[in-house]
C-alpha cells in the first residue's frame, strides 16, 4: 500500500471538487422530494437544509468545547457527522440526535469509552439517550463501517517538528530568545489544532481537501499571524517540499484556495448565534420534524404489517401440524 494515498479516506472520501459533493447532496434532496411529492407536507429548500446541517455541526463542536473533550475525539465526531450526511439527509435523520450519536461513537473509537458514564455525561441536556444509542448502528451501517480516519493532528505534529528545525537553522540561537521562539511555536501548534476543528466543520472542505492540506494551511496561517519574522514560503519550500518547486506551487495554490473557503465558512459560522439565524434554523427544523412524524408512522405501519404476516404464517403452520396429527 502507498500510504496514505491508498487508504479508504483518500480513495472514497476525498473528491476532486466542491461541485461533485454538491451534486451528491442535491441528488439526495431531489430524490427525497420526489418520494414525498404525494404527502401534504412542506419540504425546506435545499439551501436551508445545507445551512441547518452546518449549524448542527457547529453545535456539535460547541458541545465538545463545553465538555472539554480531546481534540482527536472532536475531529472524529465531526468527520463521522459529515460522512453520515454525505450518505444520508437531515430530512430523514434528526441532527439533534445525530450530533450526540457521533460524539459517543468518537469517544469509543478513540479509546476513551471507559472514562465517561453516558448518563452523567449528558445529564445537563434534555436528550433521549436510548434513541441516541440506537443510532450508533445506523451511522456505522451507513458508512459501511469505514470508521478509521486520517487526522490533522498527526500532520500538525510533523509540521511543528519541521518548524523547530527551521527556527534552529535560521533564527537567532540565543537561549533566552530561543525559549521565547519555542513558546511561540507551541502556541502556533495549539491554535492550529483549534483552527483545524473549525475548518472541517465545513461540509465541502472535509471532502475536497486532505487532512495534510488542511493542517498545512492552518499552520502556515498561524505562522503569519504569530511569527511574522518567519518566511512562510521558505519554510514550505525547503522543509516541507524539499525544494520541489512544482510541489511547492501546488501547495501554495491549495493554501490560497483554502484561505478563501475558510473565510467564507467563518463568515457564515459567525452568524449562528444571531437571533435571526437561530429563528430560521428553528423554522427549517419544524418542517423536518413534521417529516420525521410521517416517516415514523410509515415505519410503524410496516412493522405492524410484518408482524401480522408473521402471525398468519404461524397460524397456518399450527393448522398444518394439527392436520398431520389427525
Amino acid at each position: 500500500m502507498n500510504y496514505p494515498e491508498d487508504t479508504s479516506h483518500m480513495t472514497k472520501w476525498i473528491f476532486k471538487s466542491k461541485s461533485e459533493v454538491d451534486e451528491i447532496c442535491l441528488k439526495k434532496y431531489n430524490d427525497f422530494k420526489e418520494k414525498f411529492k404525494d404527502h401534504n407536507v412542506s419540504i425546506p429548500k435545499y439551501a436551508e437544509i445545507e445551512k441547518t446541517k452546518l449549524y448542527f455541526c457547529y453545535q456539535l463542536t460547541h458541545f465538545c468545547e463545553i465538555k472539554r473533550l480531546k481534540s482527536q475525539i472532536v475531529e472524529c465526531a465531526i468527520v463521522l457527522y459529515n460522512r453520515f450526511y454525505l450518505k444520508e439527509i437531515i430530512l430523514e435523520y434528526d441532527p439533534r440526535i445525530l450530533i450526540f450519536t457521533c460524539i459517543i461513537l468518537a469517544i469509543k473509537l478513540e479509546g476513551y469509552g471507559r472514562l465517561y458514564k453516558m448518563n452523567d455525561f449528558f445529564n445537563d441536556i434534555d436528550i433521549n439517550l436510548d434513541k441516541v444509542l440506537e443510532h450508533e448502528n445506523v451511522v456505522c451501517s451507513s458508512l459501511d463501517f469505514e470508521i478509521n480516519f486520517l487526522y490533522t493532528k498527526e500532520c500538525i505534529f510533523y509540521l511543528k517538528s519541521k518548524f523547530l528545525n527551521y527556527i534552529n537553522k535560521y533564527i537567532n540561537k540565543d537561549n533566552e530568545i530561543q525559549n521565547s521562539f519555542e513558546n511561540i511555536c507551541n502556541q502556533i501548534y495549539v491554535n492550529t489544532v483549534q483552527d483545524c476543528l473549525k475548518i472541517i466543520e465545513s461540509f465541502t472542505i472535509t471532502f475536497t481537501y486532505t487532512p495534510a492540506q488542511i493542517a498545512l494551511y492552518c499552520f502556515v496561517n498561524n505562522i503569519k499571524i504569530n511569527f511574522n519574522i518567519v518566511n512562510a514560503d521558505k519554510f514550505i519550500l525547503e522543509f516541507i517540499t524539499n525544494n520541489n518547486q512544482i510541489l511547492f506551487q501546488k501547495l501554495k495554490n491549495k493554501i490560497d484556495e483554502l484561505h478563501v473557503r475558510y473565510k467564507d465558512h467563518l463568515d457564515l459560522r459567525n452568524t449562528f448565534d444571531d437571533e435571526n439565524t437561530t429563528r430560521q434554523i428553528g423554522e427549517t427544523l419544524d418542517m423536518c420534524i413534521d417529516i420525521y412524524e410521517i416517516l415514523k408512522k410509515k415505519k410503524s405501519s410496516k412493522k405492524s404489517k410484518k408482524k401480522k404476516l408473521s402471525s398468519e404464517d404461524c397460524e397456518r403452520g399450527e393448522a398444518a401440524k394439527r392436520v398431520d396429527m389427525k
